[in-house]
């Protein structure tokens, strides 16, 4: 009975104020003899010695490098001591130092001391002994000393001050980010090491507070800026830089008059916020200060615009209206200002209030229906088009009030009366019909479950009504409870969880992308 009182109080209040939206997810010289030393300019010492007393000495000593110690004495003793000393050092020595200095802190340290030392020293002793003593000592000493000290240094200090290396893979990652809310104050709360929480307890670091009531909490990443959505006042959307480094009692750098409590980010730096009424843009995420103002904002005649999504491909803006107009779809929505209506609709028969864009395929969770409809080539279609595949009862559906994809995984969060339940799908990319999903997350510890976020090691973090459940092996077929933080909240109102950052990299080939590290 008290699962069905809270059911009716929290639902009749999700339909006017639940916001989902998109987004989920470096050489030795000759020796001279005596006699006529002739000295050719080349290094060519040619000493010739003509003893002739019947000892013809002729030391034709050919330094052309070459040194030709041609001893002639021909006193019948043609000592012929062909001293060939061909040294041709050629000592190559190439210091490449090449110090790349590029700022990646690779340090590639390449140090290729190639010493190629290739003494070839031929020493050809050819002693000839020729009767006539013709002692042909043929000393052809080659020494190519070719010693090719090719000390190729290449210090390739890439220090990319962004330190490529995986770094500060710990302690704090993943940071859970919990936006709670009551009829009177509202509070930031972040848990650190949230994969390693075991038991409930309270957050590591708490915010200042914000004003702001209960209704329309919401929270957004873009690259390490924080923006914290809060009904009330004249500024709602507090940004919070460095969100990374947050402490205890961190108050905002900014406050931005408009935004929602539904936020996203394209790769263009702008920011998307829905507030249930439209959806306003904004230009230059990194730099958006309480001076910045809304770019264009996009709506319908009846409001309640509860989901959204940006196709970059396309270029087209997605928005879910819920009292009956469906998918509405807006060309060009970069190039706009002030207020646009819809330029046509992709489908009018849907209530979508969740909504995502993954590998060109739009997919869009019903509320009032058991039905989660994917359109294949979303950037291709350009007029109003019947889903490419649909899940339903089949599949384990019921209400949806989040959709969630990280890499090829489909997490679906159901809140459909009496069971609760979070479902993962694999192989999100090639569904095309009713499909069993690969884990079913559904217990005692979920009472109205409205978003869902799976982590890259599997681990699956569901906002529920009360509070934060926690699941280990949600990427296999058998997920087992964690635990859940319940203690520290009024109202569980939206979360996001921070794996990555400017200082902290993903492991492995994944990008940090907002902080959510993608395949």
């Amino acid at each position: 009975m008290k699962r069905l009182v809270a059911f009716i109080m929290v639902f009749s209040w999700a339909l006017s104020g639940i916001m989902i939206g998109c987004g989920g997810g470096d050489g030795d010289a000759p020796e001279p003899d005596g006699g006529d030393t002739e000295t050719d300019n080349g290094g060519d010492t040619d000493t010739d010695a003509d003893m002739d007393t019947d000892t013809d000495t002729d030391t034709d000593t050919d330094a052309d490098s070459d040194s030709d110690t041609d001893a002639d004495s021909d006193a019948d003793t043609d000592s012929d001591t062909d001293a060939d000393s061909d040294a041709d050092t050629d000592s190559d020595t190439d210091s490449d130092t090449d110090t790349d200095s590029d700022s990646d802190t690779d340090s590639d340290t390449d140090s290729d001391t190639d010493t190629d030392s290739d003494s070839d020293t031929d020493s050809d002793t050819d002693t000839d002994s020729d009767s006539d003593a013709d002692s042909d000592t043929d000393t052809d000493s080659d020494s190519d000393t070719d010693s090719d000290t090719d000390s190729d240094t290449d210090t390739d200090s890439d220090s990319d001050a962004d330190s490529d290396t995986d770094t500060d893979l710990s302690p704090g990652y993943p940071k859970l980010f919990v936006a709670d809310g009551s009829s009177s104050s509202s509070a930031l709360m972040i848990w650190e090491e949230a994969d390693q929480i075991t038991a409930d307890r309270d957050a590591d670091i708490t915010a200042a507070p914000l004003p702001g009531s209960f209704v329309g909490r919401g929270l957004g990443l873009h690259r390490d800026r924080l923006f914290v959505y809060a009904t009330g006042g004249t500024k709602p959307v507090h940004v919070y830089d460095n969100a990374s480094k947050l402490a205890d009692g961190a108050e905002a750098d900014e406050h931005v008059s408009a935004g929602g409590a539904k936020m996203f980010f394209d790769s263009g730096n702008h920011l998307w916020a829905l507030n249930g009424t439209d959806i306003q843009l904004f230009d230059d995420a990194p730099n958006l200060s309480g001076t910045s103002p809304v770019q264009a904002s996009f709506s319908h005649s009846s409001e309640q615009i509860e989901s959204g999504c940006y196709d970059e491909v396309g270029q087209r803006l997605f928005g879910g209206q819920t009292s009956g107009a469906g998918v509405l779809v807006w060309n060009n929505p970069l190039n706009q200002s002030g207020d646009n209506p819809n330029d046509w609709t992709l489908a009018a028969s849907v209530n979508p209030w969740a909504m995502a864009i993954a590998k060109d395929r739009l997919y869009v969770g019903n509320v009032a229906e058991p039905f989660l409809r994917i359109w294949n080539n979303i950037s291709q279609v350009s007029s109003a088009k019947p889903a490419d595949a649909t899940l339903g009862a089949a599949s384990e559906l019921g209400d949806i009030t989040d959709i969630y994809i990280r890499g090829d995984r489909l997490v679906v969060t159901v809140l459909e009366y009496p069971v609760y339940k979070v479902l993962v799908f694999d192989n999100a990319s090639s569904i095309s019909g009713e499909q069993d999903p690969l884990a079913v997350i559904g217990d005692e510890h979920l009472v109205l479950p409205y978003q869902s976020i799976l982590d890259q090691n599997g681990f699956l973090y569901v906002r529920d009504s009360d509070g934060i459940a926690i699941y280990r092996g949600a990427n296999t077929a058998m997920p087992s409870f964690v635990t859940k933080l319940e203690d520290a909240f009024s109202y569980p109102e939206h979360m996001l969880l921070m794996e990555c950052s400017p200082t902290h990299r993903c492991n492995g080939e994944a990008t940090c992308v907002n902080g959510t590290c993608t395949p």
